[in-house]
C-alpha cells in the first residue's frame, strides 16, 4: 500500500497523501466475512475515502492514466 501512495506522492505530485505506519494491525492480514459472520477468505485490504485531496487535479497534480500503468508497475515492484 504505502509503494502505492509513494508513486503518487512522488511521482504523480499528489503531496497530501500520507503512508502508512507499519504497525497498524487492522492492515495485518484481514479476515473477510459474510454478513453472517463466516469467514469467506483472507487477503488484502481496501482503504477508501469519500474525497481524496487532489482529485480535481489541484495544485499542479498529475492525474492517474493508463500511460502511467508501465511506470506503476515498476514503482510496485521497486519502491521509491
Amino acid at each position: 500500500m504505502n509503494a502505492l501512495i509513494q508513486y503518487f506522492k512522488y511521482r504523480l505530485w499528489q503531496p497530501m497523501l500520507d503512508e502508512f505506519p507499519y504497525d497498524i494491525d487492522s492492515l495485518n492480514d484481514p479476515e473477510w466475512t459474510d454478513r453472517d459472520g463466516l469467514e469467506v477468505g483472507k487477503g488484502t485490504g481496501l482503504v477508501t475515502s469519500e474525497r481524496t485531496p487532489g482529485m480535481r487535479v489541484e495544485l499542479g497534480m498529475v492525474l492517474f492514466q493508463k500511460k502511467h500503468d508501465k511506470a506503476l508497475t515498476r514503482a510496485l515492484l521497486s519502491p521509491i
